[in-house]
């Protein structure tokens, strides 16, 4: 493969996870504008007397976080021509949420606390989640560029943590 197929092919894997990562950055947002939020789990406690995925895992947060990915789903839709619309504004940014509240609940198990940092988890929940719909509705990326997207969404995640914790929107910065 030349580097100009490349750089296209991965130019339409990236806009491909842009929902996903704007479905996982929502609900942080919301949540500054709502004060009152319904935890998804409705503070239901496993018989480890761990929350199931906690108070951070709110429905105003998942819906919002789907709202909008979807939305820059359907954008994304006029640029690329070839993706059905369903998948790229539902289904992408369903999986990115439903790969962050995995890894939640992941962390709850691990008796993890909210808000206290697992690396490499943290940053690439959402986007194993958000490649799952990818490749099952067979918009299989190259493995080149499956490998570079988790290192830019990695780097991107971690920077923009940190730039949400200097805006007063996160109150740690991972």
């Amino acid at each position: 493969m030349d580097l100009s197929t490349f750089a296209k092919n991965f130019a339409e894997t990236f806009l491909l996870y842009v929902p996903a990562m704007v479905a996982n950055g929502t609900p942080v947002v919301v949540s500054r504008f709502i004060k009152k939020t319904h935890p998804i789990d409705n503070n239901f406690k496993l018989k480890d007397g761990r929350p199931l995925f906690g108070k951070g895992k709110t429905w105003e947060g998942f819906l919002g976080g789907l709202a909008v990915g979807a939305i820059f789903g359907l954008l994304i839709k006029l640029v690329l021509t070839n993706y059905p619309i369903l998948f790229l504004s539902m289904y992408i940014p369903l999986g990115a949420l439903l790969g962050d509240i995995t890894g939640s609940f992941i962390k709850r198990r691990l008796g993890i606390k909210r808000g206290d940092p697992l690396p490499l988890l943290d940053q690439l929940d959402f986007y194993i989640g958000s490649t799952i719909p990818i490749v099952l509705c067979k918009k299989i990326p190259s493995i080149i560029s499956i490998i570079l997207m988790a290192v830019i969404i990695y780097l991107l995640h971690r920077y923009t943590n940190l730039l949400a914790y200097k805006l007063g929107l996160k109150s740690v910065p991972w």
